[in-house]
């Protein structure tokens, strides 16, 4: 059985969220939700769907996500009783009527070849109107090819869309970013753990973007800014693992994105020249150091 987890902390969506679990087609999941100490009560909703499905919920002492939404994510996950497969869903994101049912569709095919489900995610604002639709991915799929197409487009994907084995996760865990902003782009390379990532294309989860998620939140950007910069030296270090005919565009991209910092530019400076002289030609490390030479002498002149 898989085991639907909800890290609650906002009201404002939940009911939805849980009223996209009671309109599925297959009711083969258990659905334990984990409420991080929030001054919004969500007794009277969860009550309402006690009716229809099958719940556990436990209200934690101490409020967690403010200190580490990844800590508050485990803690959540450790709510599980026997369940083999985990999704964890944002508490204002919804599934469509057909995700449980797809996945046990399509269970014969991908069991014991992979550790990571996915299916398509739809982007949506407060009003559920769409604002992004992600086109199809490769039903198979390694998981620094899928990490690679998202940081070419400049797209991320988020936590809900995604179902994983408790094997992996007890194996490798989420990494703690701040904000647990990347830790689930990291956590997809990990818990993969050298299989290919298997898509479900034809079942929808629909992620919320708005000023009360943290994705289309406007605060805390320079913690976002932070994570991202430890995420990409993560990704420097495996440069590796990916596919040779991409690694020149992954270190260019983490290059760039240092470069935005000139004290994190310089710090993170010997790590990307380190990692291009092990996989670069020397006429491609030499248009690498030119571009690095005039971001050096463009932070000279604004210094």
């Amino acid at each position: 059985m898989i085991a639907i987890v909800i890290p609650y902390y906002k009201i404002q969506f939940f009911a939805k969220t849980l009223e996209s679990l009671k309109q599925q087609e297959n009711n083969n999941f258990q659905v334990y939700i984990g409420d991080d100490n929030s001054p919004q009560d969500p007794t009277s909703i969860i009550e309402y769907y006690r009716s229809y499905l099958k719940i556990k919920y436990h209200r934690f002492d101490e409020n967690m996500g403010s200190k580490s939404l990844i800590k508050q994510w485990e803690r959540c996950v450790s709510l599980i009783d026997n369940e083999t497969w985990i999704m964890i869903l944002g508490d204002d994101d919804y599934l469509g009527e057909n995700v449980i049912n797809e996945f046990y569709n399509h269970i014969s095919t991908f069991l014991n070849k992979t550790n990571v489900v996915r299916f398509s995610r739809i982007l949506v604002n407060e009003n559920c109107e769409v604002l992004q639709i992600n086109k199809s991915n490769p039903v198979w799929e390694s998981a620094y090819c899928s990490c690679f197409r998202r940081l070419a487009k400049g797209n991320r994907s988020s936590l809900s869309e995604h179902v994983f084995t408790l094997e992996s996760y007890k194996k490798f865990g989420f990494f703690d970013y701040p904000l647990g902003w990347h830790s689930d782009d990291r956590a997809w390379l990990e818990f993969s753990d050298d299989k290919e990532i298997y898509s479900i294309n034809q079942a929808k989860v629909y992620v919320r973007f708005t000023e009360l998620s943290v994705s289309g939140s406007l605060k805390n950007t320079s913690f976002k800014n932070l994570a991202t910069k430890q995420y990409f030296r993560f990704l420097l270090n495996q440069i590796g693992r990916f596919k040779s005919k991409n690694r020149n565009t992954v270190i260019r991209i983490c290059e760039r994105e240092f470069s935005k910092n000139k004290d994190l530019y310089f710090e993170n400076l010997g790590l990307v020249i380190w990692s291009s002289i092990k996989i670069m030609n020397l006429n491609e490390f030499k248009n690498l150091m030119v571009k690095v030479f005039r971001t050096i002498y463009k932070n000279q002149l604004n210094a």
